[in-house]
């Protein structure tokens, strides 16, 4: 018997909570959901890259511009 299912056995509340986490945890749509949280978060950070690495570089032209004129 596995160990959640022996959990489930029991009778302490606390215990069955535990033991329908681990169940769920061992459940492909968890997995899945998982993964999907986890790509979102990671295109999140990479969106957050590119709009600052797009700031960084207008400022650059901004400065070289700015440098142009007044020379």
């Amino acid at each position: 018997m596995s160990e959640s299912l022996k959990l489930l056995a029991g009778d302490n509340g606390e215990r069955r909570r535990e033991a329908a986490t681990l169940v769920w945890n061992e459940t492909l749509v968890h997995r899945i959901l998982k993964l999907i949280v986890l790509l979102e978060m990671e295109m999140r950070w990479g969106l957050l890259s590119l709009i600052v690495g797009c700031c960084f570089t207008v400022m650059k032209v901004l400065e070289v511009i700015n440098a142009d004129w007044s020379d």
